[in-house]
C-alpha cells in the first residue's frame, strides 16, 4: 500500500492511499474521514486509517 500526503493551501489537508486493487482518499482535518473509495476492501480501509 502506498500513501501520499497532500497539504495544499487551496483545499483541506488529505491523503491518497493506493493499493494493488484500488485507491482511497481521506480528509485529515478535523478528523480522519474517508471521502473516496474506488475498489479497496473494508479491511484495507481500516488499515489505512490506523
Amino acid at each position: 500500500m502506498s500513501v501520499f500526503l497532500l497539504l495544499p493551501k487551496e483545499t483541506q489537508p488529505h491523503v491518497h492511499v493506493y493499493s494493488e486493487i484500488g485507491e482511497a482518499k481521506f480528509w485529515l482535518d478535523p478528523s480522519v474521514e474517508l471521502t473516496k473509495n474506488s475498489g479497496m476492501t473494508t479491511r484495507q480501509i481500516r488499515a489505512a486509517k490506523t
